[in-house]
């Protein structure tokens, strides 16, 4: 069972940000959305999936197989993991904002694509050295 909820953490994390960025820049238009609880609670859900994989894959790293882990060199892992610490605690603040905010919604905008940019790079990376 651990396997499975890190599998699945370590492959929708990024999904459960993108709805949860959209959701905060589209509140304002869904607002008088009649099915706008039923969308809450599937968030709920996703969420708790994502933040469970994502404890468990803190607490037991080494039940993550290995092929999907991402392997930068050791000058860019620090880097990698400061960027990746800094875009999961931002968007940890970011969900409890409250939804009339807008500059936020472009900071965490920024930070996701900073964080995507350096994920393709080390992808890049790796598939030019092999």
């Amino acid at each position: 069972m651990k396997l499975l909820l890190v599998t699945v953490f370590r492959k929708t994390y990024l999904f459960a940000f993108f709805l949860a960025i959209v959701a905060h820049i589209a509140y304002p238009y869904l607002y008088d959305f009649p099915y706008l609880l039923v969308l809450k609670m599937i968030l709920l859900f996703i969420w708790m999936v994502v933040f469970v994989g994502f404890v468990l894959y803190l607490k037991y790293p080494q039940i993550c197989p290995q092929g999907v882990l991402l392997k930068p060199k050791s000058s860019l892992q620090t880097t990698y993991r400061i960027i990746e610490r800094f875009f999961y605690y931002s968007l940890a603040i970011y969900v409890f904002l409250p939804k009339s905010y807008i500059f936020p919604n472009y900071i965490i905008l920024l930070i996701f694509g900073v964080f995507l940019g350096c994920r393709i790079a080390i992808k890049a990376n790796n598939c030019l050295k092999s």
